[in-house]
């Protein structure tokens, strides 16, 4: 309990059959001086297009719900061009280049064939001490596979005050429960200085815990859950008995 207190580690939680756990687990590491790679597995209690649905169409929305996220947007390409061709590191700047833009998100999404789209990102990220504030511009390229209901991302960095920004998003359904989802998330960054590793990687783990945990929340929460098969049998048992 202390350590939960204190750094965020999540207690042992319940798993379904397959082993999956309600806890979200992250592992961080530190390769090559100062990039730092989080990852995690887990389980969401909504469908795949459910997990799509918060991880794209609300992008717009991430600030009001994922912590430490202040700023969320996809910007149009026009505006990315002219944020990466600006080559500042400045968010002022950023923020006056992008303010006003109303095209709706349709209209700031290029899709390449009925199963692919690409656009980019815009965030402004309020990070931990020591770390002062952090934003970047991310390509994102999604694709479905609608033969296994599968969404992927796969994410780089386009411009920002952060030196390296790039991973995925994968989302499978759940093989026992279509309206589950599996979600598969790998982060790597480098912050652009070094910091200890004993401070900043339960640093690292914590604040990605939180990400995951907050687009699960949002998800589930828009997904009208179905009883599961022993809520089922149990509602059969109890309607024998009269």
């Amino acid at each position: 309990m202390l350590l939960t207190l204190l750094w965020g580690i999540p207690l042992p939680a319940t798993s379904d059959s397959k082993g999956y756990s309600r806890s979200i687990r992250v592992e961080a590491e530190l390769y090559r001086h100062r990039l730092w790679t989080a990852k995690s597995e887990f389980l969401v209690e909504a469908p795949p297009e459910k997990v799509w649905a918060v991880v794209l169409d609300q992008i717009d929305q991430w600030s009001e719900f994922v912590p430490r996220i202040l700023f969320s947007r996809v910007v149009s390409p026009q505006k990315a061009e002219l944020i990466v061709s600006s080559k500042t590191t400045s968010w002022k700047e950023v923020h006056k280049i992008v303010q006003g833009e109303s095209l709706p998100l349709n209209e700031r999404i290029q899709k390449s064939g009925q199963n692919e789209a690409t656009y980019h990102k815009l965030l402004l990220m309020n990070l931990p001490w020591p770390i002062q504030n952090r934003w970047v511009l991310q390509k994102e390229t999604d694709h479905f596979d609608p033969a296994k209901n599968a969404y992927n991302r796969r994410f780089v960095l386009e411009a920002g005050n952060l030196v390296v920004a790039e991973g995925y998003w994968r989302a499978r359904p759940h093989p026992e429960n279509p309206n589950w989802s599996l979600v598969y998330y790998e982060n790597s960054y480098d912050p652009g200085f070094q910091v200890p590793e004993l401070i900043f990687k339960p640093i690292v783990k914590k604040e990605t815990r939180g990400v995951l945990e907050a687009v699960r929340k949002r998800a589930e929460s828009q997904h009208e859950k179905p009883a599961s098969p022993l809520q089922i049998r149990s509602q059969e048992g109890l309607r024998s008995k009269f």
